[in-house]
């Protein structure tokens, strides 16, 4: 066959009709554009002048956006789509000819090589800001335009119509022409560049702005979305240094829990989380609906072109046009087609789920919001009679939030709910045990309070055994339900129609059924007062009035000292002035300037307190005492001298630098009571209230504080300060006292004022305080000895700290945690396995083995029953004994999975129970030193967190892992033996996943790690609030503890969303790997051989349906991410 442009017949030469007339002309004039864009664009993108010339300095280059940016990506993309139908219908249009007519489908070729040089030039010309290039591709898309409509003006001229596919083509092409030259006019009249005037200035976006943001998802190019290309140097650098939040930056504005908050907020309404969602989310919920339904839609693509690969019937015509019919009976048209369709399936389903994440995170942060401004509402008497616990605060932060961030995922998810309620039942009681461990230690009943946590963790188990066979029979249902409409449908064909199965009618409904697939398994007095109670009853939530009649006054800078017996309302007293119990009646006054203010109007920064239970955040000593408050060396030294806890700094082994839990970490309850009292001193406030700060101190270091602290710092200040003590001998010194009795106040005055009118009440006072003195006494005496014991005790903690430097990477939770950027740990994998019982692992394999088996003789049958009648043409007196065997083979394959869904929940469930059970006992058996160096937050997460991971993610993620790994295994099988070709194009691909996997595995452990590790100072913070929120509130910190939850949900969110975001990236490269080498081997293989279509059909089936199963890398993948939570766990 010769070689020409116009081919070898002379007459394709002749122009004596006129030079627009003949057709190869007019496909020579198509590609002058094309030559026209290439020759100016190569030079200026191998010179690299737009890069040189750029204006803009900033981490990230392609944050500028021209007006049109998305519109011209998809047209773009649209154009190079056509420009492929064009090629292909040329050379299908030219293999009908004699001669080869390269004008068919040369222009269409320089044609799809022009329209991709045209976006990478304007993606280049863009990052560098310089829209004067951009003049190049208005006037080729001018000239493309003109030449596209004189050549359909020509087709229209030849009697040419909409039935003939080069017309269609030719008419969509000036469509999408004129559409790109539209966009390039209104970047002109927005930029207004065509005169060469300097491009207007235009500032990045504020997010950008700010270096600290390193996530570039809303700010990249269509394409670099859509393949998460702006993640490969994350995933590429994590394999030689671990990802840490330096390199994932700040959460984007419009993702932080602020930003979600203020828009889902609505105070003047009735709350409802369902139109807050609506409201706050609607767009972006709808957005990824439909992406969504156009991967749906898209996914009835294979069926149709796997019946018309199979079917595959050759049409002989004598035209020289190809109509669309024709087009689409071509088989390697058709695997093209399928080609183009999957991986557009593909990007449309991965958008959508990374938008529904998104969302969720969204979500998830304005949830969190909500919630600890609820916390910060809390009464006290919610906390302390139970009505709200810290298992209930854990179960809200760490499962409920993140179960509803799931629901606009995974809808299923709403059947784990009613497992919450024994969740919160159990962590609660964990709670209790670990607030009162030494207390159970001395007196050895760890193993009577650990019988009622798991009593309890029975009752969840019950209601997780409910959600297991839910979960079990939608799997049982995902798996049958297609087996069981293949084998209605077969039958039925075989004995109501009168024509025999053919190849192409039989696959092509195995695949349509195998879409069904993923749907079901995602199923005031004259003296001024500071403060005044006037009238006042207050209660702790139960309408009594614990406190009655109170009519009190607090002297503005002087000492108020309140007394009485055990019990009588003392603190309670305190607390109704800080607003903390419900008032019945009466009001509360606060004297900050020249008039009374109401309590709700009083100066948020004007009360320091200090409680009767001492109250740590999980942070320095110094940051606990400062709080938040700027650092005065001075004060600092002042107050510490003040409260005696230099000589306990000095013994700590990073001094004031160590860092101490919510509950004190290697510190006594005296040494934990007066930082307290030190971060009451501190502060610069007008009030300070102190409850008891003497109940945990020794005499003389009580007398040291009364004279240092309160004495001399406090009183030299003109501070008012209100004391409840116990201590008597200090009432000579106070300007007011409070006697208190059975809730009421008994007396009120100077102690002159009380010794005139109640002379009884004093003598039982001057006893008391006579009593007191002589303790004192023999506490001086002492003093050398507790001075020896010091520097014993000094010499043990350098033994000690020793000690700890030793095994700090086994034991020292307070430690940096030291990144395992190992393998896949199989032992932990192991672990988990076996904790479920031999006989349980080997029924899951086993059955699971037979399974698939059952599953690929299915589908053998098929083929084999198809191609017989195909070959022999049978008729139906044998159409029994294949349909008895198909029945057969369904019955086994639906009964078998059942019972492997029901093997892997039940497996999961014992496997749940035994390592519940072991950490358990691991916990409370551990020793003293543990729950002292170990964040009570920490401990709660590996009771909430991790444990929800283990009863209700690994199981059903197991699943769905063995079951896709059959499949691809069975798959690879089947095509190799029905198509050998397969096993050439199979090394490449196992390379290319082997190294994508590669460098996904080391990122996805490390944002994994951060994920978690994140999350565990921001359920520490919750718990830390809700235990200190009478300290938070009185010292007016609320909006610093909530701008501190706020920083640390967005820390936590950032980690979570590119965690999702390398998801996606996994999923589109071997999505689309997948798909490259499936059309390979098909056309290496022909497709479809003549007489073997059932071994044909069965080959491309299974490639589809390892196309379509994009779960196994994820799950590979989401297995390996929990697998840390369960190593936790474990360890």
């Amino acid at each position: 066959m010769s070689l020409s442009f116009c081919g070898n017949n002379i007459s394709s030469y002749n122009i004596y009709d006129g030079v627009l007339q003949n057709p190869c002309f007019v496909d020579a004039l198509n590609l002058v554009p094309h030559v026209f864009l290439l020759f100016i664009t190569f030079p200026i993108l191998f010179i690299g002048w737009g890069s040189q010339s750029s204006k803009v300095q900033i981490h990230h280059n392609t944050w500028l956006h021209f007006p049109g940016h998305n519109l011209r990506w998809i047209l773009t993309f649209a154009l190079l789509f056509v420009h492929v139908c064009e090629i292909a219908e040329g050379i299908v249009s030219d293999s009908r000819r004699e001669s080869r007519h390269l004008h068919l489908f040369m222009p269409a070729v320089m044609g799809f090589v022009a329209t991709t040089t045209s976006i990478v030039y304007y993606h280049n010309i863009e990052t560098s800001n310089f829209p004067k290039l951009l003049l190049a591709l208005f006037l080729y898309w001018v000239m493309a335009f003109i030449t596209k409509t004189i050549k359909l003006v020509k087709y229209w001229q030849s009697g040419w119509g909409v039935s003939d596919l080069r017309f269609c083509i030719t008419g969509i092409m000036v469509i999408l022409n004129g559409l790109l030259m539209a966009v390039e006019i209104n970047v002109i009249r927005v930029r207004r560049y065509v005169f060469f005037m300097n491009p207007q200035k235009v500032k990045p976006p504020e997010d950008l702005q700010d270096l600290g943001v390193r996530f570039l998802q809303p700010f990249v190019n269509l394409l670099s979305k859509a393949t998460y290309w702006w993640m490969n140097t994350l995933i590429i650098s994590a394999h030689k240094k671990p990802i840490d939040l330096k390199a994932i930056g700040k959460l984007p504005i419009a993702m932080r829990a602020v930003t979600n908050y203020v828009l889902a907020d609505y105070p003047n309404r009735t709350p409802s989380i369902w139109l807050a969602m609506y409201r706050a989310f609607g767009r972006p919920i709808l957005l990824s609906s439909t992406f969504r339904y156009l991967a749906d839609l898209l996914g009835f693509a294979g069926p149709l072109c796997i019946s018309g690969i199979v079917h595959r019937i050759p049409t002989k015509t004598t035209s020289e046009t190809l109509s669309s019919k024709e087009f689409l009976e071509n088989s390697y048209v058709l695997a093209v087609l399928l080609f183009l369709a999957l991986i557009l399936q593909r990007t449309f389903l991965q958008a959508s789920y990374y938008v529904t994440i998104e969302t969720g995170i969204n979500l998830r942060g304005a949830l969190l919001a909500m919630i600890y401004n609820k916390i910060l509402r809390l009464s006290t008497s919610n906390l302390s009679m139970g009505e709200m616990t810290l298992g209930q605060i854990n179960n809200l932060v760490a499962i409920e939030t993140n179960q509803l961030m799931w629901f606009l995922f995974l809808c299923p998810n709403l059947w784990a709910m009613p497992v919450q309620d024994y969740s919160t039942e159990r962590l609660k009681k964990t709670n209790e045990i670990l607030k009162g461990i030494k207390l159970l230690k001395l007196y050895a009943w760890e193993h009577i309070f650990c019988k009622s946590v798991e009593e309890t963790r029975m009752k969840e188990l019950s209601s997780l055994k409910t959600f297991a066979l839910y979960t079990s029979l939608s799997i049982f249902m995902n798996a049958a339900i297609p087996i069981a409409a293949v084998l209605a449908t077969f039958v039925t064909h075989a004995y109501a129609s009168g024509n025999n199965l053919k190849p192409a009618e039989a696959f092509a409904s195995l695949s349509l059924f195998h879409i069904l697939v993923t749907p079901l398994f995602l199923l005031s007095t004259v003296v001024r007062f500071a403060v005044k109670v006037t009238n006042g009853y207050f209660s702790w939530g139960s309408g009594l009035a614990t406190l009655s009649n109170i009519d009190i006054r607090i002297p503005t800078g002087q000492l108020t000292m309140v007394v009485g017996q055990v019990g009588c309302g003392k603190s309670s007293l305190l607390l109704a002035i800080l607003g903390e119990m419900q008032t019945l009646e009466g009001k509360v006054h606060w004297r900050l300037g020249l008039e009374p203010r109401p309590l709700y109007d009083r100066n948020r920064y004007s009360v320091a307190y200090a409680a009767q239970k001492p109250w740590l955040l999980n942070a320095t000593v110094e940051e606990n005492i400062t709080f938040g408050s700027p650092f005065n060396k001075q004060r600092y030294k002042a107050v510490t001298d003040a409260c005696s806890l230099q000589p306990d700094i000095d013994l700590l082994p990073f001094g004031d630098q160590t860092e101490i839990g919510e509950r004190g970490i290697n510190l006594s309850g005296g040494q934990r009571q007066r930082i307290c009292v030190a971060r009451a001193l501190y502060q610069n406030t007008n009030i300070v209230l102190l409850d008891d700060p003497f109940s945990a101190l020794d005499i003389h270091l009580s007398d040291h504080l009364m004279q240092e602290g309160i004495l001399k710092f406090l009183q030299d200040d003109k501070r008012t300060l209100v004391l409840v003590t116990h201590k008597l001998q200090y009432l000579t010194h106070a300007d007011w006292i409070i006697a208190m009795k059975d809730g009421t106040v008994l007396r009120e005055g100077t102690l002159k004022d009380i010794q005139t009118k109640d002379v009884e009440l004093y003598e039982h006072w001057k006893t008391l305080m006579n009593r007191q003195d002589q303790e004192l006494e023999k506490v001086i005496r002492k003093t050398l000895r507790r001075a020896m014991y010091s520097r014993e005790a000094k010499a043990q903690l350098e033994d000690e700290d020793e000690e700890e430097e030793e095994e700090e990477d086994e034991d020292d939770n307070m430690s940096t945690v030291m990144r395992l950027r190992t393998k896949m740990p199989w032992r932990t994998c192991w672990r988990y396995l076996t904790s479920g019982g031999f006989f349980l692992l080997f029924l899951m394999i086993f059955s699971k083995l037979l399974k698939h088996s059952v599953i690929v003789a299915i589908d053998y049958w098929l083929a084999t029953w198809t191609s017989e009648y195909s070959i022999n043409n049978t008729g139906k007196a044998d159409q029994t004994y294949y349909v008895a065997g198909f029945s057969i083979l369904c019955g086994a394959g639906i009964f078998l999975c059942l019972v492997t869904s029901l093997t892997v929940e039940w497996m999961g469930l014992t496997a749940a129970k035994n390592l519940h059970h072991n950490l358990l006992n691991k916990i409370i058996l551990g020793p003293i030193r543990f729950f002292d160096t170990t964040p009570l937050g920490l401990i709660l997460n590996r009771f909430s967190a991790d444990t929800n991971i283990i009863d209700q993610h690994i199981p059903p993620t197991l699943e769905s892992l063995t079951r896709s790994t059959l499949l691809c295994l069975s798959a690879i099988g089947m095509i190799s033996y029905a198509t050998p070709v397969f096993l050439v194009a199979l090394v490449p691909l196992g390379v290319a996943f082997y190294f994508i996997q590669k460098y996904f595995r080391v990122a996805s452990k490390d944002l994994q790690e951060l994920d978690d590790t994140t999350q565990l100072p921001l359920l520490c913070h919750f718990s830390e609030t809700a235990e200190g929120l009478t300290t938070i509130r009185a010292f007016r910190h609320e909006t610093r503890f909530k701008q501190r939850m706020l920083e640390l949900t967005d820390t936590n969110n950032i980690a979570y969303l590119f965690l999702s975001a390398a998801n996606r990236w996994l999923e589109v490269r071997t999505v689309r790997s997948s798909h490259d080498f499936e059309m390979e081997a098909q056309q290496k293989g022909g497709l479809v051989q003549r007489g073997s279509q059932g071994k044909g059909a069965l080959s491309v089936l299974f490639f589809f349906c390892v196309c379509e199963e994009d779960w196994p890398r994820a799950n590979i993948c989401c297995q390996s991410s929990s697998l840390f939570s369960l190593e936790e766990d474990c360890h």
